[in-house]
């Protein structure tokens, strides 16, 4: 497995002591599996489908991050689907230009510049984008997004950030008769309740905390991994793993 580089306008992103450091101003810093290219089929890298379980080994200084900047300490993932604009993107049944995607955050420094959170605690959960551009004011898309609560994740409270810790993620796509489901992890401890969803069956929009499907997009999307942070706290990364049963959902190029 790859990682692409960005555009490393700050210089920034490097190795070091067999470590990746990266980080920058908007997405300058985000490394991520798959690149876009010119020529057909307009990517590479892999895109991984059909369920995993992600691992990535990060550390960081808690006391530079810097909110403002609109980016922090990130390893997240979207879909191939999304980037690409090919129809598996877009919502059947609906305008042109619809979308249906998904977002996973396996792990966000965010959460210190609202409700009062603590230096342990962090973020992680799902976003399902959906709508066309413009639909809603304040975002690209619009969006639902994971329960707030079960998107704290709160490690032990002498927790040191400057040293590495594993953040993990499982996820079991649905079936016919078992929900579908992502299940977090700190140090190989699972740190929130699950998030769970049905099969998605082409329902309409839009998805709600009342339709078991909202999440339910994601199991026929492929996931691309990013790694991210902004200009004054770059993250340091040991290692990047990814476990599957099988592979053969995977899209590469």
């Amino acid at each position: 497995m790859n990682f692409f580089k960005p555009r490393n306008e700050l210089g920034l992103t490097r190795i070091e002591n067999g470590e990746l450091i990266t980080g920058g101003l908007g997405y300058d810093g985000a490394m991520t599996t798959v690149t876009k290219i010119s020529k057909w089929p307009y990517f590479a890298g892999v895109a991984f489908g059909g369920g995993a379980y992600f691992e990535a080994e990060i550390s960081f200084d808690p006391e530079r991050v810097n909110l403002r900047e609109g980016v922090w300490p990130a390893w997240w993932s979207l879909t191939l689907e999304s980037i690409l604009e090919v129809p598996e993107t877009f919502w059947r049944g609906q305008p042109p230009g619809y979308f249906n995607t998904i977002e996973v955050d396996f792990f966000e420094y965010d959460l210190q510049g609202s409700r009062l959170r603590t230096r342990n605690q962090y973020g992680a959960g799902i976003h399902h984008w959906y709508g066309t551009r413009g639909m809603c004011p304040k975002t690209p898309l619009c969006g639902h997004g994971s329960p707030y609560a079960s998107g704290i994740q709160t490690g032990p409270s002498d927790i040191d950030w400057m040293k590495f810790h594993k953040f993990g993620a499982l996820w079991i796509p649905a079936t016919a008769d078992r929900p579908g489901s992502m299940t977090f992890f700190l140090d190989g401890k699972q740190s929130n309740q699950s998030i769970t969803w049905t099969m998605f069956k082409d329902e309409p929009p839009p998805p709600t905390s009342k339709t078991p499907w909202a999440f339910g997009p994601l199991d026929s999307l492929h996931l691309i991994l990013v790694l991210s942070s902004g200009k004054s706290s770059p993250i340091r990364v040991r290692s990047v793993e990814v476990w599957q049963t099988d592979d053969s959902r995977n899209i590469r190029h």
